[in-house]
């Protein structure tokens, strides 16, 4: 399976404790399944096979890792990735129907890459958004 993947950093003054914690309800809310948590590290991914919007799909992020330093000043490690099977898939299916129906059918591979890319950018703007979430200095 193919995934694009990316990463964003960030230092805070926020307790690590409170930065965890925060990262665990954004993650929840979110709807995010959280399969592991040890003392650095919070990975999770997207529910797959739970139907939802077309524009709760493109919003989404299928996956990552928050990676906190032990150090005094927080740095906080977001690694998440998109993933492209559903894409690929799509593409894939238009080429043999383009066999067994009509070339014409090709003609859909451009759009489909257009709501890939499209989708790639609501990604990052996600997961700029969480990463605020997490990080905003609340008085």
């Amino acid at each position: 399976m193919m995934k694009i993947k990316y990463h964003i950093s960030q230092k805070t003054e926020i307790n690590r404790e409170i930065v965890f914690k925060r990262i665990g309800f954004e993650l929840d809310k979110r709807g995010y399944i959280i399969f592991d948590v040890s003392e650095n590290c919070t990975e999770f991914k997207n529910k797959f096979w739970l139907l939802t919007t077309r524009g709760e799909y493109f919003g989404k992020v299928d996956g990552g890792k928050f990676l906190i330093s032990p150090e005094k000043d927080t740095k906080v490690n977001f690694y998440f990735y998109a993933s492209s099977w559903r894409e690929i898939s799509l593409i894939f299916f238009l080429i043999i129907s383009s066999f067994i129906q009509d070339y014409h059918i090709l003609f859909f591979i451009p759009f489909v890459l257009i709501m890939f890319f499209l989708r790639i950018i609501n990604v990052k703007s996600t997961a700029n958004e969480i990463m605020r979430n997490i990080l905003k200095e609340t008085n």
